[in-house]
């Protein structure tokens, strides 16, 4: 469950393409159009919008994943970077639906500190409705870092560290990166991080901190065994 589209590819795309090679059911869910926040004055708004969906949709594909909209109970779609401004009880309450509906052991979501509010919201949201009540379906939760949001946090704020290493392929590297080809609209230069270049030096070094080649780390908020 992520703030914005591209997060998912960002934050988990080679472990993504690893559960689907391993044959396991993947759901990606956004919470926003990702755009609409800095594309409010431009001519093309709606069109910007579009494409982003389509660069969305793009990725899934070539992650061989479905993906889908997080909506509120009133079936509108949520603010991009504004979530704070909406009740934390819609948030939970479409998070809930999802959980509700797709039947997630697991599910992957935002460190809870990172810098952009959307991905702090979605996080609190996740771990709000998939608390462990009786008969709850989900049993873990994940936080994966966000390349020039996460490690941006608020100095003070609790750091992400990462307690759960993910080694990939170079096969599911290059998924990775291809996913992220999709995000034209997104991705940028180096050496900012996002962009293609740092985002495989991050693979490397996460890799290089479990033994493998090349890895996606993340952290542990629950796991039930």
């Amino acid at each position: 469950v992520c703030g914005h589209p591209d997060d998912e590819s960002l934050g988990m795309g080679g472990a993504i393409a690893l559960m689907v090679e391993a044959g396991r059911a993947v759901h990606v869910t956004v919470a926003t159009d990702g755009v609409s926040a800095r594309e409010l004055l431009r001519a093309d708004f709606e069109g910007t919008i579009e494409r982003r969906s389509d660069e969305f949709m793009e990725a899934c594909r070539t992650l061989g994943v479905q993906g889908g909209i997080l909506v509120d109970p009133a079936r509108a779609l949520f603010p991009d970077k504004a979530l704070d401004t909406v009740s934390l009880l819609k948030l939970v309450q479409s998070v809930e639906y999802i959980i509700k509906d797709l039947q997630p052991s697991t599910v992957y979501t935002h460190h809870a500190s990172d810098l952009n509010i959307d991905h702090q919201l979605i996080a609190r949201a996740v771990i709000t409705a998939a608390r462990p009540y009786p008969g709850q379906v989900v049993k873990n939760i994940y936080g994966f870092e966000v390349p020039g949001s996460t490690e941006w946090a608020v100095p003070g704020a609790a750091p992400f560290v990462p307690t759960r290493f993910v080694p990939l392929t170079e096969a599911h590297a290059k998924k990775k990166y291809a996913a992220l080809r999709c995000y034209e609209s997104e991705m940028r230069e180096s050496p900012h991080p996002r962009s293609l270049a740092s985002v495989a030096f991050l693979a490397k070094v996460r890799g290089s901190q479990c033994g493998h080649e090349y890895a996606e780390c993340f952290s542990v908020i629950r796991e039930i065994v």
